[in-house]
């Protein structure tokens, strides 16, 4: 029976003709009114109370423009995907499959990290998600950024294999879940989740991940995992890997099969969220600002091209971590 597959990767463009698109100019001008104010204001006049009053509202500016941005990119793409879908399904009458690659753009590194861009990826794997949470089996998420070489800058690499970067090992990755849906292999191409988290009530978290064919977590240079972060607030990043009320991290260590421990720099006053690899898509070398050189990956054997295993799903959304059991004394 001849199967039809949808492959989404950034096909689809954020469009400017929709209702958004007025809040969004209105936005864009009173940031760019607020920045001429702000260059305008000779600070060297200020007193030091009244300069930093000054930088904090223009902190604060910037951040309530970012998550306007973020929010409006997320609201849009997550249902651009839902009209796309529907189309589809009105109109393809065979068997068929959508399946879900999220956004890259590796030509430019600076727009890996932008909040624009995390906010399509973070609606491509919700989406995908809230689909298969609903039953429908015909939304499949087959892999991630992470498995793309960040630092790879060489103009051709769609046709470039997986051993040199570019687009080989995501390939593979869509060739698997293929084969998983055809019922050919017994896992799909995405790797493991990171499912929760737990606060043990001093400086220290455990991170528990659910595997997907995989039995223990590996690294590729068998160093510390990188990639984690944790904060005080479950607000989402304004820009990049930049948290409110961020937290230290001291060491990230594999602990067992299943399980990740981080340490902090010092306790926190209360129970901290984590994030994986939020706004840092890709494998880095030598740009490691803007990819993951030591990524967190399962044991699994891909099927053609590398022996990395499969990495663990970035997160969306900040991992609460779970306070620690108070006990009465005896």
């Amino acid at each position: 029976m001849p199967t039809g597959l949808a492959v989404l990767g950034w096909a689809i463009s954020l469009r400017q003709s929709n209702p958004t698109a007025a809040t969004r100019a209105t936005i864009q001008d009173v940031g760019i009114s607020g920045r001429v104010l702000l260059e305008t204001i000779d600070s060297n006049r200020l007193t030091k109370p009244e300069r930093r009053a000054l930088a904090e509202h223009a902190r604060r500016l910037n951040e309530a423009l970012s998550r306007v941005q973020r929010a409006q990119s997320y609201a849009q793409y997550y249902a651009n995907l839902t009209s796309l879908y529907n189309i589809l399904s009105a109109n393809i009458t065979w068997p068929w499959y959508f399946l879900v690659i999220p956004l890259d753009n590796t030509f430019n590194t600076g727009l890996n990290v932008d909040v624009q861009y995390q906010a399509i990826r973070s609606a491509q794997i919700d989406w995908a998600d809230a689909k298969a949470a609903a039953g429908d089996t015909k939304v499949v998420l087959c892999c991630t950024t992470n498995d793309i070489l960040v630092a790879d800058t060489s103009a051709d690499k769609i046709h470039k294999n997986a051993s040199v970067g570019g687009y080989g090992v995501p390939a593979e990755r869509v060739a698997q879940t293929i084969l998983f849906l055809e019922g050919n292999v017994a896992n799909s191409g995405l790797g493991p989740r990171i499912t929760s988290a737990h606060w043990n009530g001093d400086a220290t978290v455990d991170v528990t991940i659910t595997h997907n064919g995989g039995t223990a977590l590996q690294t590729k240079g068998g160093g510390a995992p990188t990639g984690f972060a944790a904060s005080l607030s479950n607000a989402t990043p304004t820009s990049g890997p930049t948290f409110t009320s961020p937290l230290t991290i001291s060491t990230v260590a594999i602990t067992g099969a299943t399980t990740v421990r981080i340490t902090l720099s010092a306790t926190p006053a209360s129970a901290p969220y984590i994030w994986y690899q939020w706004g840092e898509p890709g494998r880095g070398t030598t740009d490691a600002a803007n990819g993951i050189d030591n990524a967190l990956n399962d044991n699994r054997t891909p099927a053609i091209n590398t022996t990395r295993g499969y990495p663990v799903v970035p997160t969306t959304t900040a991992i609460q971590s779970e306070r620690p059991v108070s006990r009465a004394s005896c």
